[in-house]
């Protein structure tokens, strides 16, 4: 195998990323206190781009304002008024370096929030409060279940 497959185009089942370097998902805390995301985070995948990742994976974006993370400034796709800030920021990094793959990374964090930080009751499979946390979970109900099924469903159709 050559040493230099690092370098070389990867084929996946619908797209080929110009290398193997991939940028994996973390958290920026670049959105604003609705979940925006800033022109900060824009900078900072424009620099990832032109330092030669192939694909960049975005930080955790919340589907719903109960399944945030506890974390200050994080990104969500929870409405559409958060659309045109996304595309902002993928036609910036598109226009720095055009062969990057951008995937945005959906999430729900189900019991590792806080209460006090999503002003809803923390959710969960099952009762048990995460050791981190420490907040008292609610068990997620069958309708719970498809309601956040249809958040992620929505996240993914306004990503």
């Amino acid at each position: 195998m050559s040493e230099d497959i690092l370098f070389n185009p990867l084929p996946l089942r619908r797209i080929t990323l110009k290398n193997r370097i991939i940028r994996s998902a973390t958290y920026e805390g670049l959105g604003d206190e609705s979940g925006i995301p800033c022109q900060e985070l824009a900078d900072l995948y424009c620099r990832l781009a032109l330092g030669g990742v192939g694909a960049l994976i975005t930080g955790v974006v919340f589907i719903s304002w109960e399944g945030r993370a506890m974390q200050p400034r994080q990104c969500g796709i929870d409405s559409d008024n958060k659309i045109e800030a996304w595309r902002r920021i993928i036609d910036r990094v598109r226009k720095a370096e055009t062969g990057v793959k951008l995937f945005m990374q959906l999430a729900h964090t189900g019991r590792q929030t806080r209460r006090e930080v999503t002003g809803r009751a923390v959710l969960g499979v099952s009762s048990k409060a995460c050791t981190y946390f420490r907040q008292t979970v609610r068990v997620l109900r069958d309708e719970d279940i498809s309601k956040i099924i249809r958040e992620f469903a929505r996240g993914a159709s306004r990503a």
